[in-house]
């Protein structure tokens, strides 16, 4: 979407945080538009990773994960401070940042 792309332009990075997988989702789609229109910022992709998930409930799946809100704002100031794209615990990262 050009306007998603004209928008990420005007910022340092982006970052998106995926609902699910991170491969193939709306940020792998947005850090390629990103890319093709040739704009030089970093683009970091947070979702779930692609393995077997033992059985449990929603929260108690994202939390296993280290998907949490605060394990996300964690990653988004490791981000801003450019130190990432790095989850506080990469054992139980949901998705590296890429």
């Amino acid at each position: 979407d050009r306007g998603l792309t004209d928008l990420a332009a005007d910022h340092r990075l982006v970052l998106t945080v995926e609902d699910g997988g991170r491969c193939g989702g709306a940020g792998s789609l947005l850090a390629q538009a990103v890319a093709d229109a040739g704009i030089p910022i970093p683009v970091h992709n947070l979702g779930l990773p692609r393995s077997f998930v033992t059985h449990a409930g929603r929260k108690q799946i994202l939390e296993g994960l280290g998907y949490s809100g605060s394990a996300i704002a964690d990653a988004v100031e490791l981000a801003i401070s450019g130190v990432g794209p790095y989850w506080h615990e990469p054992d139980k990262a949901p998705a590296q940042l890429g």
